[in-house]
């Protein structure tokens, strides 16, 4: 490399990355080339946090989709073995993990 032309991606006044551009000739970039660069650095700063805010509320909607699921099932189904494995099941889903375990107390009674 024997030029680099780097600029900051600014979002909300905040550093999100950095877009940089090399060439293998020497002196290649010119002032124009830095303006362009920066013109084009704050449009791609903000798609990238549309992008993720889109990806975060998209998250919360799935978050809010599965816990509206355990709600029902948690009045839907009576039995308490076909209740938990209904509920393990969607909370793998919630959290993409690959297993889970529900544990219930017994209690005695008090006499």
């Amino acid at each position: 490399m024997r030029s680099e032309l780097a600029v900051p991606l600014i979002a909300k006044n905040r550093l999100i990355g950095v877009m940089d551009l090399e060439s293998e000739q020497t002196g290649y970039f010119r002032p124009e080339h830095m303006h362009l660069l920066t013109l084009t650095a704050s449009r791609i700063a903000q798609a990238i946090e549309n992008a993720r805010l889109y990806a975060r509320v998209s998250r919360q909607a799935q978050t809010l989709t599965v816990l509206n699921e355990i709600s029902t099932e948690l009045t839907s189904i009576l039995e308490l073995d076909p209740l938990l494995a209904r509920i393990g099941q969607l909370l793998r889903r919630l959290m993409t993990i690959r297993c889970s375990a529900l544990c219930c107390s017994t209690t005695r009674e008090r006499r």
